[in-house]
């Protein structure tokens, strides 16, 4: 990151080479992770209403992003908004998007599960 800020380059584009193309995926190799691939997430939801952060996610999957990650139980939401705006965003990227939810422990468990079965449908990784 250093390397590419004293380039004035983003990350992205010091890693691939390509100056619009996030790295999505990258695969592992050596002892125990041969042919391990992990996604790269684009990550949404730390601020911003609903509609902005549906938007966001868009424009990640746009610069290339097939993984979304989405920040839930901040305190400046209801889980019922949180709820919203992750089926917003999977209706907004479609359904071969990886999308994730990230709490940071901000539930407990029979809320996190909860939260999980309610959108069942949206197919949280």
């Amino acid at each position: 990151n250093l390397l590419a800020a004293s380039r004035s380059v983003p990350l992205s584009q010091l890693l691939t080479g390509r100056p619009s193309s996030p790295p999505v995926d990258i695969q592992l190799s050596g002892s125990g992770s041969i042919g391990s691939v992990v996604r790269i997430n684009g990550l949404v939801g730390a601020s911003g209403s609903i509609e902005e952060v549906v938007q966001e996610a868009v424009d990640l999957v746009s610069a290339g992003y097939t993984t979304i990650k989405i920040k839930v139980a901040r305190a400046s939401r209801l889980p019922s908004e949180d709820a919203e705006m992750v089926t917003r965003i999977r209706e907004a990227v479609g359904p071969k998007i990886q999308l994730r939810c990230d709490a940071n422990r901000g539930w407990s468990l029979s809320s996190a599960l909860a939260f999980a079965r309610n959108l069942a449908a949206t197919r949280l990784e």
